[in-house]
């Protein structure tokens, strides 16, 4: 291999390392929802577990959810991404993490470090439940609107599930919920668009080289 050659495929793999191995350099986060309604719901009251109905448009990995919540002093919450193939009826748990915060008053909640492949087509809930009384908050969409997220957009509102959602495999949604439960949600893009990406920084150092 000539000079030009070694160097290209250092260049390569060099750009697709650094996004695989740091992909918040890589990363997006949308924000839905706001402040303007809340609600504080506690145990036995049965709906424990809200989230938000998401349809894909483009691949991506999902690496964190969060949500903003008010609470004080530690609570065990459970955050779980849920998939269909449409967007009413039953949803698959593909993944679920159990995690011991501590409340501080209002701010933003999150699940750790998460990877969850977004599929193009189909639809995901993500979602979190709580054992104990806390305030959530969120804003009310138009019937039949759609919000815009960057890999596709929200579709409807979660709000009638229970704690805890880790015990639950499935969950069923098939109301259309206008609430949107505010929520960040940091995606990156699936690791063939990374690569496709590198690819496309070869060819721009090809063409000045």
């Amino acid at each position: 291999m000539n000079r030009n050659g070694r160097m290209l495929g250092s260049l390569l793999v060099l750009v697709v390392g650094l996004a695989l191995t740091n992909p918040t350099g890589a990363s997006t986060i949308d924000t839905i929802g706001d402040t303007s309604m809340s609600n504080s719901p506690s145990w036995p009251y049965y709906w424990t577990a809200k989230g938000n109905a998401l349809r894909i448009d483009v691949d991506r990995i999902l690496i964190e959810q969060e949500f903003f919540l008010e609470f004080i002093g530690p609570m065990t919450v459970n955050f779980c991404v849920y998939e269909a193939s449409l967007e009413f009826g039953t949803y698959q748990r593909i993944q679920g993490n159990s995690i011991e915060l501590t409340g501080i008053g209002q701010d933003w909640y999150s699940s750790g470090p998460i990877s969850v492949s977004l599929e193009a087509g189909k639809h995901y809930i993500t979602a979190f439940s709580f054992p104990d009384t806390l305030t959530y908050f969120y804003d009310q969409r138009a019937p039949d609107e759609e919000i815009p997220v960057s890999f596709g957009a929200h579709v409807h509102g979660y709000g009638n599930g229970h704690h805890p959602l880790m015990d639950q495999d499935t969950i069923e949604s098939v109301i259309d919920d206008h609430a949107v439960y505010h929520q960040r949600l940091t995606t990156i893009p699936e690791p063939a668009t990374l690569l496709l990406l590198g690819l496309g920084g070869l060819a721009m150092f090809r063409r000045r080289h």
